[in-house]
């Protein structure tokens, strides 16, 4: 598995083979059992306008520690030579701190001060992390 695409069919002599719902309804075409917590059935068949495609945003955030004192980083996957942009709110919705125009790199370090170098206070912050398309909202506690 890989993310993005598995081989999700069962390993021979797996246990789950043949040990799905017992119903002959919901036999295989060829009359044995179903996989258990496979589809299946009689006349059950599966074509292409039944597969949707989920497109996994490829935008991964983490921050840690958390909860942190007096620093915590902030890592992102963002895809190459993206800007990447991070925003820091407080829980009226305020930005207290914010970083722009990331290019090349994977993390930045907040050491608990806003745009101004002033400390902030104990409590929650929402980090939203904003490269290209895509963008992702982390939760973090600034613990004094």
């Amino acid at each position: 598995y890989n993310g993005y695409a598995a081989d999700w069919t069962l390993a021979a002599g797996s246990p789950c083979i043949d040990a799905g719902n017992p119903d002959g309804d919901y036999n295989d075409a060829d009359g044995t059992p179903n996989d258990m917590g496979a589809f299946g059935g009689n006349g059950f068949t599966l074509d292409s306008d039944d597969i949707t495609i989920i497109d996994i945003p490829e935008l991964n955030v983490s921050v840690y520690p958390n909860p942190f004192n007096p620093e915590t980083t902030i890592k992102f996957s963002a895809k190459p030579n993206e800007t990447t942009e991070i925003q820091i709110y407080n829980l009226k919705g305020r930005i207290v701190r914010q970083y722009n125009n990331i290019r090349n790199k994977s993390s930045v370090i907040w050491n608990g001060l806003d745009n101004n170098d002033n400390s902030v206070s104990s409590g929650l912050y929402f980090i939203k992390v904003n490269s290209g398309e895509e963008s992702a909202v982390k939760k973090v506690l600034l613990v004094k």
